[in-house]
């Protein structure tokens, strides 16, 4: 029997398993799906041609006339078609992300766009060379400190090496249930083809539990925000086009907005924060326009409501906006 045939098969099988079905309940099981699948979601492809090699290896030194081996392609083909599903699905992706424009900015939201768009994949690029996400044209700045916090008080700037002024600001607040997760692990494709395109990214680490918890993940994200308003000039930022992200779960709350500026409903500063739960919420933060977040509430609204209608809501710092709006 090819052991070391057997193995890499199973392994990766059980891999595609929780890559392709993700369990969600019982939790524990929740968890292997997301450690185990995690690489093989990512990059479908590399665990194709894996199989698919080890597969001619044992073909090639004959180890596949035993009832075993055979057993052991069975499983490898029906792992490439699971691999093979996990691609399609990412595939699909783009139609979810076309719909959402349309829907936000309308059908010829192209035309308004001012930077050219890619119409065509970079195949070679998605099966050669998945790996490689640095630019050489980006110049990454870590670990600066914007808190008393020491290693989880930390953010990375990303920006371009000719440093063009006046640029708009993107902030990223990593996820991973306020347990885990760095800085410098998540959205990195992003970070750096965002800076290649002329934009100042912050990717910063905050308190995680047990060290902290809630409101203490919000209040070190909004001292980030802070820290970005202050420094961005130096890394040719423009604070008044300030934008943030957080890949779920991770600090969030309701913004506002107030003229060309991004702000909070507390200062940045401030130990009591706008009272709100940071499960299951999404966040986006607008230049110039208004942003809301939708989170759940424990009494059913009216669904005749007008929730195009500012509210009034009171706020701890004297010079943040008056007016949030609810959705």
């Amino acid at each position: 029997m090819p052991m070391g045939y057997v193995a890499t098969t199973a392994l990766f099988a059980w891999c595609t398993f929780f890559a392709v079905v993700a369990p969600r309940r019982p939790r524990p099981l929740a968890t292997l799906s997301f450690w185990f699948g995690l690489g093989l979601n990512e990059v479908p492809f590399v665990g194709i041609y894996v199989l698919a090699a080890s597969t001619a290896l044992a073909a090639a030194q004959g180890d596949l006339d035993s009832a075993e081996a055979k057993v052991t392609v069975a499983v490898a083909a029906v792992a490439t078609v699971g691999l093979a599903d996990s691609a399609w699905r990412g595939l699909r992706t783009d139609q979810v992300v076309v719909r959402a424009l349309e829907q936000g900015l309308g059908a010829g939201w192209r035309v308004r766009v001012r930077v050219p768009l890619r119409r065509r994949r970079p195949w070679a690029r998605i099966l050669l060379l998945p790996a490689p996400m640095r630019r050489r044209d980006v110049r990454r700045i870590a670990n600066i400190s914007y808190g008393d916090a020491g290693r989880r008080n930390l953010l990375d700037v990303y920006r371009r090496r000719d440093a063009p002024q006046n640029a708009l600001v993107l902030i990223y607040f990593h996820g991973g249930g306020y347990t885990g997760g760095a800085k410098n692990r998540e959205a990195r494709p992003l970070l750096y083809r965002l800076a290649g395109q002329g934009w100042v990214c912050v990717s910063a680490d905050y308190r995680l539990r047990p060290q902290t918890t809630f409101p203490g993940h919000q209040i070190d994200a909004k001292k980030v925000i802070a820290w970005v308003r202050e420094h961005a000039p130096e890394y040719g930022g423009d604070p008044s086009g300030l934008f943030w992200r957080a890949a779920p779960p991770a600090p969030t709350w309701r913004p506002c907005a107030r003229s060309r500026r991004t702000t909070l409903c507390s200062s940045p500063d401030s130990s009591r924060p706008t009272p709100r739960s940071p499960r299951r919420s999404a966040s986006t933060a607008t230049t110039g326009t208004t942003s809301a977040i939708r989170r759940p509430s424990r009494r059913p609204r009216s669904s005749h409501r007008d929730t195009s209608t500012p509210v009034r809501r009171r706020s701890s710092s004297p010079t943040a906006p008056r007016t949030c709006w609810r959705p």
